[in-house]
């Protein structure tokens, strides 16, 4: 009896735990804070983001997207959104005809959970062989100049990732790709 109510508060400490690490879902109304409103440790993020960004024009298609490097601010000019062909169909559709697209390879990316952070609006989606990666966590803060929205992608193997953008209002972004670990 002893062993199953130790393995009881066990199981229950843990979950404790893991919810405590887990950002929980946000309503909207939750996203329109400042930098400091983020659930999740942005500071590396914030920091790589005022650094010196990497300038690099989105490719039109897969063969055409440059390779952009990891944990580094990248500055991306965006083409017209009906001039791009996306890798996959994005997991929401902003092809309103003013809005802007465009595409980046983020070479081989080892398995494990990677967060792409924005300063402004564009719909992200991460494509490897060519489907959608899930992606289990997002946060947005309108009110934040330097990361607008941040998505964590979990990518299952190491395989070439294409980062896709596309339902951007502007005709260029800052971007960053880390993996989540440098947000300790």
């Amino acid at each position: 009896m002893k062993t199953a109510v130790a393995l009881a508060a066990v199981l229950v400490y843990t979950a404790l735990a893991v919810a405590q690490d887990m950002p929980q879902k946000q309503s909207m109304d939750q996203m329109h804070g400042g930098c400091g409103n983020y659930r999740t440790s942005l500071k590396s993020e914030m920091q790589l983001m005022a650094m010196t960004p990497f300038e690099v024009t989105a490719g039109a298609n897969a063969g055409a997207a440059p390779t952009i490097p990891q944990s580094k601010a990248v500055v991306v000019s965006l083409m017209p959104q009906t001039q791009v062909r996306l890798a996959a169909p994005p997991a929401q559709d902003r092809g309103d005809p003013d809005r802007r697209a465009g595409l980046l390879s983020l070479g081989t990316l080892s398995a494990g959970d990677w967060r792409v952070s924005l300063d402004r609006f564009a719909w992200i989606d991460a494509v490897a062989s060519g489907h959608v990666l899930p992606n289990p966590s997002f946060e947005m803060q309108t009110g934040c100049a330097a990361i607008f929205k941040t998505v964590v992608f979990h990518v299952t193997e190491a395989e070439p990732v294409i980062l896709q953008l596309s339902g951007a209002g502007s005709a260029s972004l800052k971007l960053l790709v880390t993996p989540p670990a440098q947000d300790e």
